[in-house]
């Protein structure tokens, strides 16, 4: 796999013929020299090759998001921990990616593209990295309180009637049957 000489790849045809435009491409954060922009250059190419426009878009979306990311995490990291593939163990960027995403208040929906994305690259080119993005963490949950008698004394009256009647409804059917 050399994903440096697909740098020259500006545009890529969807599934369905439409040209996807690797707008990341003219984007600040992107690094020619970076082999982990090369790599997402390349997976995103292979990609949009093979889906609709609208998921191509998508994951184009994540993609630029991802980017700008990992130009925000290797300024504040050392060099030892900066993501410098996507080969090798990448737990600790991608929760730092959710964290980031959620400081600055982008919905997580941008991930999931780009973690489809990535996945089925696998399938087109065996030699491209597995990349596994860590679950999401629940978010913890309020219980309900118990409606107070006053409210279901009102709500249990109104459908007792329409209960009895569907049971009615019921029994009178059987019996003709």
């Amino acid at each position: 796999m050399n994903s440096a000489r697909n740098l020259s790849t500006e545009s890529v045809l969807s599934k369905d013929g439409f040209e996807i435009k690797c707008r990341y491409l003219n984007m600040s954060e992107f690094d020619r020299n970076s082999e982990v922009c090369q790599m997402l250059h390349y997976g995103f190419c292979l990609y949009a090759n093979n889906v609709a426009y609208s998921t191509a878009c998508m994951a184009r979306r994540g993609l630029e998001e991802f980017i700008t990311f990992i130009k925000w995490y290797n300024q504040e990291d050392p060099v030892a921990v900066q993501l410098q593939s996507l080969s090798g163990e990448l737990t600790k960027p991608l929760i730092a990616f959710r964290e980031y995403l959620e400081n600055r208040k982008i919905n997580f929906n941008v991930i999931r593209p780009l973690k489809n994305m990535l996945k089925k690259v696998r399938q087109y080119d065996e030699t491209f990295p597995l990349t596994s993005f860590p679950c999401r963490p629940q978010m913890k949950r309020i219980p309900h309180k118990a409606l107070f008698d006053s409210a279901t004394n009102p709500l249990t009256l109104g459908y007792k009637p329409r209960a009895n009647s569907f049971n009615e409804t019921n029994t009178v059917k059987e019996v003709r049957s």
